[in-house]
């Protein structure tokens, strides 16, 4: 059963997490006047879907877990049922969001926006976690997902772009 301390911290850190998303495309936006509006949208809306009436529940306890696992204490499992709806929003996430490249047919038909939108979502994880992104994309980019060239130059100018707007 979820606790309102659950329910608490689901709520705190995915606005934090969705803020730390918004400020980095509007940093973006900002040097891409071309990209300006539909950066702006997809600040606007960025992870929203797990506040709705269907991915609450699931992604409250997927954040759980995730906290759990960060702080080395026993996750206990809320049942078969709710770990597959687990999946199941998680998977929907990947194939509604085109800033993930599971979106897409392959990696590479990903736009520049949606490109920009994976980066800034990645860097809000790596401010959350105090971890380094460039350490992240190379132990993803190229094996989790093979991104052809232009893609990966695209990826490594959003990321020092981000950087140097800071």
């Amino acid at each position: 059963m979820l606790t309102p301390e659950m329910m608490s911290h689901f709520e705190v850190r995915t606005n934090a997490h969705i803020n730390l998303v918004q400020t980095h495309l509007q940093r973006l936006a900002g040097k891409y006047p071309e990209m300006r509006a539909e950066l702006l949208q997809r600040a606007a809306k960025h992870d929203l879907h797990k506040f709705s009436k269907e991915g609450k529940e699931p992604y409250t306890w997927l954040t759980h877990k995730y906290k759990c696992l960060r702080e080395k204490v026993p996750f206990d499992s809320p049942g078969k049922a709710m770990e597959k709806r687990m999946e199941t929003v998680v998977d929907d996430h990947y194939k509604c969001c085109p800033h993930h490249p599971e979106y897409h047919a392959t990696p590479d038909a990903m736009s520049e926006v949606d490109v920009a939108e994976m980066i800034c979502d990645w860097q809000a994880v790596s401010d959350e976690y105090g971890s380094d992104i460039n350490a992240w994309i190379d132990d993803n980019v190229g094996k989790r997902w093979k991104f052809d060239e232009s893609h990966v130059t695209m990826i490594h100018r959003f990321v020092g772009d981000l950087v140097r707007i800071q």
